[in-house]
């Protein structure tokens, strides 16, 4: 049958089930921790058309992600599965929470089976609803797409109990037409996935995958979707419980088994490695094509030769994300992955892990000073390990996310040269206890044993103490802006004339309030007390 889709550019959005959100207090309690305590915070404005495609460039040697012509900095969470595609109450109280949280963007899964409905039939509904959602909250979006492949899985959960499922039901019900992977041991029951050298699959959703880009294309005029990840962790290594060394394993359908024995590889894990990323090519190809999106893959904790094979194997995969950082401590999985051209992304980094919850005042920092990555999301898991739902966890995340925001442009252009130092703080998990400072100054980099840190930019420089996180930029005007959630400051080297908190609005700034400079014998002090974006005049 002739593939055909439902544009519903001009539909007037569905009404949502208001069924009574049971953690509606809990969230509103969130939410007013925030009111009242920052400097000129943000209302959301209606998304505006914009001309520029998202796309990455390289500033000061710096792989950034251009949105709008701008700069940009992901900032913000990434809505679990199960809450997201019942696209009710609870879904759009997390478009809510973030935005209130001054996050820059959210993440949502786009499931295969909710696009193409019948075989050749897409309806794009269940897509327009988050970009409606993220529209409304002037939040840019990510798009995750869950496909043939979901973490070695097709669907969560079995038999007729199962949801979500990610691969349309004329496939997930037609064995014989499309072929699953084939695999020893106690699979979990939700797997294995589709065979990635099944080649009828592959067509199928190269299909399904042109249609979505074709969609975004025509509907996408505010290009509020600035980044799509294809298909999600990847892989045939989930079984329950202890299974097979994953260097033993590889699919034994008849699809594979001829690729096996026509071709040279070292393992079987390399050749299943290769039949993912050649399969996600395909797809990444025709979205390109079609619509040149920014693409990456995201990595439950590939080696590094696993990330390398990706990005020499699929030419318009940006990058490989990593998922699962949860502290700022080194060496870790980011640091590793950091391989061929890959661009530091801190992708998905669970709520439902006790240490991503403690570390949620500096990993955004971690993330885009530390390793000059293009930015963080949360993986908000659902209740009870939700940051929506956690009144302090919002408050904390929202006073990281301010001044970032808030000063993102000049934060983005002065990244990679001597016009940006910064800081934030290592605590011990067990105790709380401070361990270390992390000092940026230009490509310089150290770490302080000590809570009070001295950090150097231009002629300038500042002791800080009593602060968590921190970035210093310098103006080509020669002025200094401080963005930080709450610091202790002693300012040497410059005589400043005066102190101003505001937010930056683009490259133009916006100057809300005065901030006292106290006068100290050859220096001057600044106390920033709450989450503040600070432009110090010389």
């Amino acid at each position: 049958m002739a593939d055909t889709h439902k544009s519903i550019t001009n539909k007037p959005m569905t009404t949502l089930n208001r069924r009574q959100f049971i953690k509606a207090g809990a969230c509103a309690a969130g939410m007013a921790a925030i009111s009242g305590s920052l400097n000129a915070a943000t209302t959301p404005r209606p998304a505006v058309a914009s001309s520029q495609l998202s796309h990455f460039d390289l500033i000061n040697g710096v792989s950034t992600l251009v949105v709008d012509g701008a700069p940009f900095l992901i900032t913000g969470a990434q809505c679990d599965v199960w809450r997201s595609t019942y696209q009710d109450a609870s879904a759009e109280a997390f478009f809510d929470g973030y935005s209130a949280m001054h996050a820059t963007t959210v993440g949502t899964d786009i499931l295969w089976s909710k696009i193409e409905v019948s075989e050749g039939e897409y309806d794009f509904a269940f897509l327009d609803w988050f970009i409606h959602q993220a529209e409304k909250h002037s939040l840019k979006l990510v798009l995750h797409l869950f496909g043939s492949n979901v973490c070695g899985k097709m669907q969560e959960g079995s038999g007729a109990s199962a949801y979500p499922v990610y691969v349309p039901s004329y496939i997930r019900d037609a064995p014989d037409r499309f072929q699953r992977m084939i695999l020893p041991g106690q699979y979990v029951p939700e797997g294995p996935a589709m065979c990635p050298n099944d080649p009828r699959t592959l067509e199928r959703e190269r299909l399904y995958v042109e249609h979505l880009a074709k969609y975004l294309k025509e509907r996408d005029n505010s290009h509020t979707v600035v980044l799509a990840q294809v298909e999600n962790e990847p892989g045939c290594w989930t079984w329950n419980g202890d299974g097979p060394d994953r260097n033993t394993v590889r699919c034994t359908c008849p699809y594979c088994n001829k690729k096996w024995a026509a071709s040279t590889f070292d393992s079987p894990y390399t050749f299943m490695v290769e039949s993912f990323a050649d399969y996600v090519r395909v797809l990444s190809d025709n979205i390109t094509r079609v619509y040149p999106l920014p693409l990456y893959v995201n990595s439950p904790w590939y080696p590094p030769e696993t990330v390398r094979t990706f990005l020499e194997r699929c030419p318009h995969i940006a990058m490989v994300g990593i998922d699962g950082i949860f502290s700022t401590e080194e060496p870790n999985i980011l640091v590793k992955s950091q391989v061929s051209r890959n661009i530091p992304f801190a992708a998905e980094c669970p709520t439902e892990n006790p240490k991503t919850r403690f570390n949620l005042d500096v990993l955004p920092y971690y993330s885009i000073i530390g390793e000059l990555g293009i930015g963080f999301l949360l993986w908000e898991a659902h209740a009870p390990n939700t940051v929506v739902d956690d009144a302090e966890a919002v408050r904390r995340f929202a006073h990281a996310l301010y001044p970032i925001k808030s000063a993102m442009t000049v934060i983005a252009r002065t990244r990679g040269t001597s016009r940006l130092s910064g800081w934030f703080a290592r605590r011990d998990f067990e105790t709380s206890l401070f361990k270390t400072m992390f000092a940026r100054e230009g490509a310089q980099c150290r770490v302080v044993d000590d809570n009070v840190v001295d950090i150097r930019i231009g002629d300038a420089i500042f002791t800080v103490r009593e602060s968590n996180a921190g970035i210093i930029a310098l103006l080509d005007s020669g002025d200094l802006v401080v963005a930080s959630p709450s610091a202790n400051l002693t300012l040497r080297g410059i005589h400043f004339k005066s102190a101003e908190t505001g937010r930056f609005e683009g490259e133009r700034w916006a100057g809300t309030e005065p901030l006292l400079l106290g006068d100290q014998t050859g220096a001057q002090s600044l106390n920033i007390s709450t989450p503040s974006v600070v432009l110090l005049r010389r």
